[in-house]
């Protein structure tokens, strides 16, 4: 279908606008027009708008050097004789949920200062439209508008300091999506500053810089909007096993992907060999998001990177992630703790350096704590004669999950005795699985049927497009 409506942005500052009607969407219309600073007419009965633009007479009259009538009202009568209105005085026209009578339609608009994001559809969709608009709204930051201050302090002099079109336009490529921005919206307009008139001056050379971020337990949309920022800027994207497609997609596409996942029994990049990889890349002055499933600081070995870029010098940020435990065990029905049964939850790896195991199983027991273990699946034979030997119950209800928070999540309930027998069932080659240990497992019977992943190939539309 072709558009048959050209976006336009119209100026009501200061000018007479009408607004005819009642109720929800005569309200919502009011506050679109006030942000606007426009002078407003109202025709109607709704209260808090009589109060605030007081009542103005219906009768032709009010459309007199008006710039726009809005129509916000399910009455008929109400409708046709504002249609009739507008029409005879000339007055552009917008009739809520009337896309055959407007001759304008209002988008779904973001706003970030003075940068406006409209999205419209002809009038067919307006849900559609609003939804649209939640995407943007997380690629845009609130601190988006500090860019935008950004530019207007530094607009004149960079036009004055750079020779033509094509080196202003680099010049602001490279300040608007790299560390300078990331000063800017951090609040640092001293430092912001300072780095733009270096670049102006010629001094600066490209500057990388490393996001190490957390990619959350599987599920796209549990990515933070920070992390969601910052992997579409990189330029460089080093990336675990334990990341789920749906997030590695939502990356630029003319980034670098990188896969330097280490699984059970393959590790063709050992982990000092990565950190010495995003050193390479940042050194070459490109920004290297390096992304890991869950949290960069729990069993992430984020700190160890981290440590790394402090001692080569070169800038970098932690953005943390949904834990995988927190993450699976919402999506899976099973609170980490609840009331009356677990009043804390421990995390434990399920195999240590070398490939050993925890030797203090009679310090993690405890009845009334959650035991969740990462990495556990190959060694809970084990596990589970330590669990039985430091003397948990045998019964102790037990929860193996399966690609936590995706759509392909699957859950195996059993109990201490048990779970080796249960575990020897899943194929590990198909995803990781979190082992959760404890009373509020039993929690899943009743809270699992509040759980649905069945939206996320709907939803995928919205993160993936």
């Amino acid at each position: 279908m072709k558009p048959i409506s050209l976006p336009i942005a119209l100026r009501i500052a200061g000018q007479p606008v009408v607004l005819i009607g009642e109720g929800e969407g005569a309200i919502a219309k009011s506050r679109l027009l006030r942000a606007r600073d426009a002078q407003v007419r109202y025709v109607g009965d709704e209260p808090s708008l009589v109060e605030q633009f007081g009542q103005a007479q219906d009768s032709p009259s009010v459309m007199v050097g008006a710039r726009a009538c809005f129509v916000a009202s399910d009455d008929p009568d109400t409708v046709s004789r504002a249609v009739d209105m507008a029409r005879a005085a000339g007055v552009t026209l917008n009739v809520m949920d009337r896309p055959e009578l407007c001759e304008f339609t209002v988008p779904a608009i973001v706003e970030r200062g003075p940068v406006q994001v409209s999205i419209a559809t002809d009038g067919t969709s307006p849900v559609l439209a609003r939804l649209l608009r939640a995407r943007i709204e997380s690629w845009l930051p609130q601190g988006f508008v500090r860019l935008v201050d950004l530019a207007a302090r530094w607009q004149d002099r960079v036009r004055r300091g750079t020779a033509n079109l094509s080196d202003r336009r680099r010049l602001w490529e490279a300040a608007l999506t790299g560390p300078i921005a990331n000063q800017a919206m951090a609040g640092d307009d001293a430092g912001a500053d300072q780095s733009m008139q270096s670049m102006l001056d010629g001094q600066a050379q490209a500057a990388g810089e490393v996001y190490l971020v957390g990619a959350g337990p599987g599920d796209a949309e549990l990515l933070t909007l920070k992390g969601l920022r910052l992997l579409q800027q990189a330029d460089v994207v080093l990336y675990d096993a334990l990341v789920s497609q749906d997030v590695i997609d939502l990356a630029r596409r003319d980034a670098v992907l990188e896969d330097v996942g280490k699984r059970r029994g393959h590790c063709p990049m050992p982990q000092g060999a990565i950190t010495d990889r995003i050193i390479e890349w940042a050194r070459q002055g490109k920004r290297v998001c390096r992304l890991k499933g869950g949290d960069p600081y729990l069993f992430g070995r984020g700190g160890e990177e981290a440590l790394a870029l402090v001692e080569a010098q070169i800038p970098f940020q932690t953005v943390p992630g949904i834990s995988s435990a927190a993450g699976i065990s919402a999506q899976a029905g099973i609170p980490l703790t609840h009331r009356g049964i677990a009043r804390s939850v421990r995390f434990v790896t399920g195999h240590l350096a070398g490939g050993s195991l925890p030797a203090d199983w009679q310090r993690l027991v405890d009845q009334q704590e959650t035991l969740v273990l990462y990495m556990a699946l190959h060694h809970l034979p084990a596990i589970q004669a330590s669990l039985l030997a430091a003397g948990v119950a045998a019964d102790t209800p037990v929860a193996l999950i399966q690609n936590g928070a995706r759509a392909n999540q699957q859950v195996w309930v059993t109990q201490v005795d048990h779970c080796a027998e249960a575990a020897a069932a899943i194929d590990p080659d198909h995803g990781p699985t979190l082992v959760m240990v404890g009373q509020v497992v039993s929690l899943r019977e009743q809270l699992g049927v509040g759980t649905n992943l069945a939206d996320a190939t709907a939803r995928s539309w919205m993160l993936n497009a």
